[in-house]
């Protein structure tokens, strides 16, 4: 399947790629709830937000990415992934 994406589609549907963003639905599954917020996210912001455990963790971590979506690469950002692993 990756291979088909990358050929209909250009890069970026590596299989490593392809299991992360079906990861990423199945963990968000109602478009219109989340599809606002989705276009406040980097690739980045995705790959990270798949790397924590927990709802909680996830949530905290989307909403420190969207309030700081200008800013994505900045250090703040970068420190919300350690302040949602440490939410419970």
């Amino acid at each position: 399947m990756a291979a088909q994406l990358a050929t209909s589609y250009g890069r970026g549907f590596s299989w490593q790629n392809v299991f992360r963003m079906m990861k990423f639905a199945e963990l968000y599954p109602d478009s219109q709830i989340f599809s606002p917020l989705a276009t406040k996210l980097t690739w980045t912001n995705v790959v990270e937000v798949l790397a924590l455990e927990g709802d909680a963790r996830r949530d905290f971590y989307l909403v420190m990415a969207a309030e700081r979506a200008p800013e994505a690469c900045s250090g703040a950002l970068r420190q919300a992934r350690p302040r949602a692993q440490a939410c419970a």
